[in-house]
């Protein structure tokens, strides 16, 4: 009798470690990007093991602080090519199609894979509000260990300074590439709204356009009612 409560014991025991061990173990984050870029090729790109992370760009054809960036993006994509950093650029604009998209990016030679997203689901999925805003996902995280500006040259709408004095997106990719802590993850981007047609329930009036550059205008996001 003695001894078969003993077995129980033990049993149980190892049971409750068992169960211990299992809820101190936390559930692998889900690396599920996947996209097909308008060259028609799929990419999976945390299925590649050496890939260290994934740099999500959004851009806008007409969007000029978007296309001003593209000489700077193409040299930190460059950059790191060899480290495991992985690119894509993404249209949010329901109204651009991949023919148009392959145009721009001949326009300003960008050489990582263009992604269309005329559902806006990526850029839902990830919260983007304008274009340029980056996010940068390193494996083994959930969410995004960035996002955000690529740098402080904008200081408002409208507001340009002679030159960047933080670089926020290539000290996020650096840190990455050197293991270390990233130390700025969120910042406001600044750029062209992007417009989700099916919720916006208040449109800016007049008074609320900013003139860009002299040649595109962009809209405060925070002056965007949306559900």
């Amino acid at each position: 009798m003695c001894k078969t409560n003993l077995r129980r014991a033990i049993v149980t025991a190892a049971c409750i470690l068992n169960l211990v061990a299992t809820v101190g173990q936390a559930s692998p984050p889900q690396q599920d990007w996947e996209f097909t870029d308008v060259a028609g090729q799929n990419h999976a790109p945390f299925e590649d093991q050496t890939t260290r992370a994934v740099v999500l760009v959004f851009i806008s054809v007409d969007c000029p602080i978007a296309n001003a960036y593209q000489p700077l993006l193409k040299k930190l994509a460059r950059q790191h090519a060899d480290h495991g950093v992985r690119w894509f650029m993404i249209h949010p604009h329901s109204g651009t199609t991949p023919e148009r998209a392959i145009t721009h990016a001949r326009q300003f030679e960008i050489e990582v894979p263009i992604v269309v997203d005329p559902q806006q689901t990526i850029t839902r999925r990830v919260g983007a509000r304008v274009t340029p805003e980056v996010l940068v996902f390193a494996a083994g995280e959930k969410e995004a260990v960035y996002q955000g500006r690529i740098d402080n040259l904008h200081a408002g709408f409208g507001k340009k300074r002679a030159a960047a004095t933080t670089h926020e997106l290539a000290d996020a990719l650096q840190a990455i590439v050197d293991r270390q802590p990233i130390q700025v993850k969120r910042t406001e981007p600044i750029g062209c709204f992007i417009a989700f047609e099916d919720t916006v329930d208040e449109f800016p009036t007049d008074d609320d356009w900013l003139q860009v550059d002299d040649t595109n205008v962009v809209a405060p996001a925070d002056r965007w009612q949306q559900k």
